[in-house]
């Protein structure tokens, strides 16, 4: 497992719930191993907001 994908520096109890619910899909989608339908389910976000986070991480 890649501890970078992990390891963001960011403490997620800290942060607010809707942050945390888009770090944790940003994680998800760096790891690769889940559909982004998957990661809106796991993350308690809309599907929408996991494509706009994906569509972020690779341009």
């Amino acid at each position: 497992m890649d501890s970078n994908v992990l390891d963001s520096g960011e403490d997620f109890e800290r942060l607010p719930c809707d942050e945390a619910a888009k770090t944790m899909a940003v994680r998800l989608i760096k790891l690769g191993k889940m559909t982004l339908e998957e990661i809106a389910d796991c993350a308690g976000i809309s599907l929408a907001e996991v494509k706009e986070l994906a569509e972020q991480k690779t341009v």
